[in-house]
């Protein structure tokens, strides 16, 4: 009886960490994703003109996300990935207030 019980706390463990763990991708597949598409939505919308700084950070954290995957590093990859999608969308609001901005002074010019 004593050495049952001895099993099942030594693999009652076990089986918990494999289901906790089984449902997490163990990839930064989803994140890379996003921070793509922001960075696509970012291009388009011009802020690598008119957000040139924030965009062009954006680019790099993209690149060493990608990088970071290509060596396995995961966590490293999601960190970088998170960080070029919000540096994208501060882009992104950076370059609607500079149209805006630019708008506002056309309408003022009477143009």
């Amino acid at each position: 009886m004593k050495q049952l019980r001895s099993l099942i706390l030594i693999i009652l463990p076990i089986f918990l960490l494999a289901f906790t763990f089984s449902g997490c991708d163990s990839s930064a597949d989803r994140e890379l994703k996003r921070a793509q598409e922001a960075l696509d939505q970012a291009q388009e919308m011009g802020a690598d003109s008119h957000a040139f700084d924030d965009f062009r950070k954006a680019e790099e954290f993209f690149e060493q996300a990608m990088e970071a995957n290509d060596d396995g590093k995961i966590q490293d990859a999601r960190s970088f990935a998170i960080k070029a999608k919000l540096k994208a969308e501060d882009a992104m609001s950076k370059t609607k207030d500079r149209m805006s901005s630019l708008d506002e002074e056309k309408s003022r010019l009477g143009r």
